[in-house]
C-alpha cells in the first residue's frame, strides 16, 4: 500500500512539473536597448532570466540575457520587460 502511494505521488508530481515546461518555440519578437525590434521564434527560460531566441530564415536559437534587450514578447502571449528588481537579500539582478 505505502509503495502504490508514493508510486502515485511520485507520477503526480512528475506530470505537474512537466505540464508547465515551456519547451516549444513559439513566434516573438526582441525588443532591443536601442529599441529595434527583430521578429522570430523563441521562448522564454523557466526562470526568466533568459530566453531563446532566433531570427526568422536562422536555423540556431541564441540565449538572449535581459542585459541585452529591453522586451521579450511572444506573439499573442506573454510580454517580458527587461530591468533590474531587487532579490529576496536586497540585492539587484535582472
Amino acid at each position: 500500500m505505502k509503495n502504490l502511494f508514493l508510486t502515485i505521488l511520485f507520477l503526480v508530481t512528475f506530470f505537474c512539473h512537466t505540464s508547465y515546461a515551456q519547451n516549444d518555440s513559439k513566434p516573438a519578437y526582441i525588443i532591443s536597448s536601442n529599441g529595434d525590434t527583430t521578429f522570430g521564434t523563441g521562448y522564454m527560460g523557466w526562470s526568466q532570466d533568459y530566453c531563446m531566441f532566433k531570427k526568422l530564415n536562422v536555423s540556431e536559437f541564441r540565449l538572449i540575457s535581459p542585459v541585452e534587450i529591453s522586451a521579450f514578447r511572444i506573439i499573442d502571449g506573454k510580454n517580458y520587460v527587461s530591468g533590474q528588481v531587487k532579490d529576496f537579500d536586497g540585492k539587484l539582478k535582472w
